[in-house]
């Protein structure tokens, strides 16, 4: 399913890193900076394809900080990836019920609920994370949610999302793409050519848009 992943999320999650601070430190303060840093090599290990090494750091950074919502999110990729994707769900869960408010988190929960089916879930988390003021790509929530939308075969709804996405970016390619495609499969031609040439503009020229 072609759904706009913001480069696997990977990138855009590691945290900031831990700096030295004079004077006491509380310990649960040590802990928690110690499962950031964790957190962090285990984003590190997952881009380098070191999956078990990954999860080793993830679970290390849970057992000293138990509401780490990118330790629960590393390993609900890692189950996704291997198709655990029982425990996945159960991992995404536990990111989202410690971190409500992450966009990056709940924008992926949503297309793995969309994967799987669960479309009312996953668009609810799509316009969350949407709607989301701290979340500077918008444009990509909505396009999931309208590539969702057209998975469950509502197209009203599917080119009501893309739209969204065009309001809030109008230059967002995948959005384009998909109702150009959209415009295609409704036998409106001329209107998917439209949305075609915008993307040749930015100088597009994927095998898909060809």
């Amino acid at each position: 399913m072609r759904i706009a992943i913001l480069a696997l999320a990977l990138g855009l999650l590691l945290t900031g890193c831990v700096t030295e601070k004079t004077g006491a430190v509380h310990p649960e303060q040590e802990l928690t900076a110690a499962a950031a840093l964790n957190v962090q090599l285990g984003f590190e290990y997952l881009r380098g394809g070191r999956r078990a090494d990954a999860v080793a750091k993830f679970e290390k950074a849970i057992e000293q900080d138990d509401d780490n919502a990118q330790a629960y999110f590393g390993l609900a990729l890692v189950n996704d990836q291997v198709g655990d994707h029982k425990q996945a769900k159960h991992r995404f869960q536990s990111a989202i019920d410690a971190a409500p408010d992450d966009a990056t988190i709940g924008n992926a929960y949503g297309i793995f609920l969309c994967k799987r089916g669960e479309r009312a879930a996953a668009d609810a988390l799509f316009m969350s994370a949407a709607r989301n003021l701290n979340y500077q790509t918008p444009a990509v929530a909505y396009t999931n949610a309208g590539i969702c939308a057209r998975t469950g075969k509502d197209l009203v709804k599917a080119e009501q999302h893309l739209r969204m996405a065009l309001q809030v970016d109008p230059n967002h390619p995948q959005a384009l793409l998909e109702l150009a495609d959209l415009s295609l499969a409704r036998g409106d031609a001329l209107r998917s050519r439209a949305f075609l040439q915008r993307l040749r503009e930015q100088g597009r020229s994927e095998s898909r848009t060809l």
